[in-house]
């Protein structure tokens, strides 16, 4: 059976369907203090960059959600994307079941969004295989009640966050080039990350607004505007890292900044082979991962595999 979704067409092959889940970057994150709930208030500036994970999914034969990853650590009892594809399948009264197969490739704990981004995904996979045509709006408030990060996911390229996560606003940007995402040996857990921002000495800051930032048109000025709330909470719970963040800056004379909660560091360029270069140069000599991708990405079409 052949369908269309948002103008791309799916075929209900054996093999399913499968989309790309992209990693993000954030240009600003502000703590604005802890909340009632016991959430933290935020504004944050976020960008989704070319690295992604590969989720598929396909028709089981009973009504069980199974999920398969490359990585055997994330177990199916709290990976986001199973929560996110049984919420999904109780909430539209779904009475069949599905596979799920995700391969990573964005590191866990880096703060890159991987979880969150495939949650997200997951959710458009499920519409997409039960035809249950939920617009985006109904998809993000699923996504809200299983992460803070998984609304920012159906807004990307780049988007606005304030709330607790939960309010997103799409942005336009007017520069385009490539990140050097550079990928220590090295994870924090947000909320241990949070937990030292609320003991620490508040940090104030670069204070540039969205509109600001979506105005430049060069990496450049785009990184001198970057500021992130948590960095100064990271490097206290991992010095490891503030060692790194000191080395990358001295060897490259280019700004290097902390995306989320760490532990993933990033510069910008708008060339390609000087991107290219750094991050050789920091796979050589300091024998860390470091990959080029390109910058703003959004969320990968939904593509149908053949049977």
């Amino acid at each position: 059976m052949i369908r269309r979704i948002g103008g791309i067409s799916l075929a209900g092959g054996a093999k399913g369907i499968h989309t790309g889940a992209p990693a993000k970057i954030n240009l600003t994150l502000r703590v604005l203090g802890k909340r009632p709930d016991g959430f933290h208030e935020i504004k944050s500036l976020a960008m989704g960059v070319g690295l992604f994970d590969t989720l598929r999914i396909a028709p089981s034969m009973n009504r069980e959600i199974r999920v398969t990853c490359n990585l055997p650590d994330l177990k199916q009892a709290d990976n986001l994307v199973f929560r996110a594809a049984a919420l999904f399948q109780r909430s539209s009264q779904i009475e069949v079941g599905a596979v799920i197969d995700v391969c990573k490739q964005i590191p866990l704990g880096a703060g890159l969004g991987g979880g969150s981004s495939d949650a997200a995904a997951s959710l458009r996979l499920c519409d997409a295989l039960w035809q249950t045509d939920r617009c985006p709006g109904a998809l993000c408030e699923i996504g809200a009640s299983i992460g803070s990060d998984v609304p920012l996911f159906f807004h990307l390229p780049v988007a606005s966050v304030s709330g607790r996560g939960e309010c997103v606003a799409p942005v336009s940007m007017s520069w385009s080039g490539w990140a050097v995402l550079i990928l220590p040996p090295l994870a924090i857990s947000t909320p241990d990350a949070y937990r030292a921002w609320d003991e620490g000495t508040r940090a104030l800051g670069i204070e540039a607004s969205d509109s600001d930032i979506a105005c430049a048109k060069s990496a450049v000025e785009i990184s001198a505007m970057i500021v992130n709330d948590l960095q100064s909470a990271a490097f206290r719970l991992c010095p490891q890292l503030r060692e790194l963040f000191e080395t990358l800056m001295r060897r490259s004379g280019v700004s290097v900044h902390m995306t989320g909660s760490g532990a993933a560091l990033f510069q910008l360029f708008d060339d390609c082979m000087e991107a290219q270069s750094i991050a050789q140069s920091v796979e050589r000599e300091l024998r860390l991962n470091a990959c080029v991708v390109h910058a703003p990405e959004g969320m990968s079409p939904l593509l149908a595999e053949e049977q």
